[in-house]
């Protein structure tokens, strides 16, 4: 099986290969293994076998449709070291279609009526399928070798051929477009691979929950009239009810958000006259898309969006909020619905960076029976520096003048004792404008000091893509200053979140799973980005005296290099770092 690999294998990466090997008969399997352990070819390496043995296929879910490119990247990789292996990174119709090329704003939804209604004579397969399978394919390479075929329908015909199939979590997840992929091969005859697991009780809440804002009644009035019918006016008094109801809730908020009771909404004939707002809304498509235009409309959006309040409405895990934005239908039952996806699959492999504790991952991913592992990481620790800061934290609702100060001083003498590529990783956007006015200025001032000196610094959050999507291997990121932990803002989603939570798993641990894990996950996703491979070199400074609680939690390379801190004492410690004289795993204060 090693065979398979393409690249030199390291001791720790055959222990990966024998443990995958011997557990995925059948079975779920949850992976935690850190940033530069080599996940995807390893996993590659270890399944093709047995896939290629037992007849089956690899469908590998990621979060992103950028992300689906990386396994086919390595596909190529094995395909060239001599192995018969083929797959394909697959796409949705808004980027394959012919007919939406260049058409911007388009959503899966539009990019599917276009095609629905403009495709059937035009989406064709009208040359041979040999030349698509000789190579793996990136989607974009599909797509640019098409000269006389829908590329859509070319990709669906070529996963009937493939090894592996790359795609997006929601063909996976949704019913409602699983079935573009389910058409060319059986789920039951694949081993699912979910890259970066951690974002799969999001994902779901994410995928099953919808929003609206205020705008929408008042723009679906003006669609009415461009609809000659005599339903159109008793739609419009209903959508004149129905703003009026969405302009007295804004109104009456006293906060940023509150629970919306979706009573208030409903009444007698409603439903009738959703069905109505669809039927004109897609009238309103259907003349758009006829005058050259994106078929959108706003009678449509708002009655999907009613359609799916009224049916959850009273259900247990659904609320519908109300905020400054407009109004959501916040679906928090993630387990509940994930737990029914995985037993489709003849087995599944759960790979992560910050999948641990790996029984939470389980319990929050509803696997009732797994068999799960975690891999060390194998970075060289003489290389890495780990500093927390013990009395500064963002905590609290706005951040003193004192505390302010304190990391001015702390990130000055971080900025100016390095002297390669930096990243500054803040909670919240709220910590990153506070720590940037006019008693912050210092931190300015040493912002754009990196300038003169000739390297690079990335401010961002530790919620953003720069936190998680990026890479920066080597000498492009070698020092990362976190300040804040990353809890999700305290807000009504917030609190109904946790709450459902603590009703699923109990207080202690509900309270873990919903607020405490998910931060710590984005801190650790942050600090990853300095470290990619063994050779890399890293400084990290955690500005928060709140992570030594939660150490044990934080990436095992952190737990084993960390030095505790005053922030006077930052800018010794930095010296001494240079210098390489900080003692490594001790948590002990040093002095200012």
């Amino acid at each position: 099986m090693p065979d398979y690999f393409p690249y030199k294998l390291r001791e720790e990466q055959k222990g990966f290969i024998e443990f995958l090997s011997k557990s995925i008969d059948g079975k779920n399997v949850c992976i935690h293994a850190p940033t530069g352990f080599g996940k995807t070819p390893l996993v590659l390496a270890s399944l093709l076998p047995i896939a290629k043995e037992r007849g089956l296929r690899i469908i590998w879910a990621s979060k992103t449709g950028n992300e689906t490119d990386r396994p086919i990247e390595e596909l190529k990789k094995i395909k060239n070291k001599g192995h018969g292996v083929y797959g394909l990174s697959f796409r949705g119709k808004r980027e394959m279609c012919l007919l939406t090329a260049g058409v911007k704003g388009l959503t899966q939804d539009e990019a599917s009526y276009i095609c629905k209604t403009k495709g059937e004579d035009i989406c064709t397969v009208k040359e041979s399928l040999a030349k698509f399978v000789k190579d793996p394919l990136l989607y974009s390479e599909v797509l640019q070798s098409c000269k006389a075929s829908c590329p859509y329908k070319v990709q669906k015909h070529l996963a009937h051929f493939a090894d592996v199939v790359s795609l997006n979590y929601n063909y996976v997840l949704s019913e409602a477009v699983s079935w573009a992929v389910r058409k060319s091969f059986s789920f039951s005859d694949a081993i699912l691979v979910v890259d970066e697991a951690h974002n799969l009780p999001q994902a779901a809440i994410n995928m099953n929950s919808d929003s609206i804002n205020y705008t929408i009644a008042t723009r679906a009035m003006r669609e009415l009239s461009q609809i000659d019918d005599k339903k159109a006016k008793e739609v419009k008094e209903c959508l004149k009810r129905i703003n009026s109801v969405l302009f007295e809730s804004y109104s009456s908020l006293s906060s940023d958000d509150a629970v919306f009771d979706v009573n208030r909404l409903h009444t007698d004939g409603i439903e009738d006259m959703v069905k109505l707002m669809e039927k004109f809304g897609n009238r309103i498509r259907k003349k758009r898309l006829e005058d050259g235009k994106r078929p959108s409309s706003s009678l449509h959006r708002l009655s999907q969006f009613l359609t799916r309040l009224f049916a959850t409405a009273g259900t247990d895990g659904v609320k519908a909020i109300v905020s400054r934005k407009g109004i959501e239908i916040f679906d928090m039952r993630s387990r509940e619905y994930l737990k029914d996806v995985w037993g489709k699959f003849h087995a599944c492999v759960f790979l992560s960076g910050t999948m641990g504790p790996v029984e939470a991952f389980a319990e929050t991913a509803g696997l009732d029976k797994y068999i799960g592992k975690a891999f060390d990481s194998n970075f060289d620790l003489s290389r890495i520096r780990t500093f927390i800061t013990s009395d500064l934290s963002t905590e609290g609702l706005q951040i003193e003048s004192e505390m302010r100060d304190g990391y001015a001083s702390s990130i000055e003498s971080f900025l100016s004792n390095t002297t390669t590529n930096s990243a500054i990783f803040f909670s919240s956007y709220r910590v990153q404008n506070e720590l940037s006015d006019i008693e912050g200025r210092r931190v300015l001032d040493g912002f754009k000091s990196r300038a003169t000196k000739g390297d690079g610094l990335l401010l961002a959050t530790m919620q953003g893509r720069f936190a998680e999507g990026a890479d920066f291997p080597g000498r492009e990121l070698e020092n990362v200053f976190i300040v804040g932990v990353p809890f999700d803002r305290k807000n009504t989603r917030t609190s109904l979140l946790l709450d459902y939570s603590k009703k699923i798993y109990g207080s202690e641990k509900g309270t873990f799973y919903a607020y405490i894990l998910p931060a710590l996950r984005r801190a650790s996703q942050s600090l990853g980005r300095a470290l990619r491979s063994r050779e890399d070199k890293a400084l990290f400074v955690l500005g928060d005296r709140r992570y030594r609680r939660f150490l044990e939690h934080l990436p095992d390379y952190i737990q084993k290099t960390v030095v505790t801190a005053s922030s006077s004492a930052i800018g010794k410690l930095m010296q001494e770092n240079a210098k390489g004289k900080t003692e490594e795993g001790t948590t002990q204060e040093l002095p200012a």
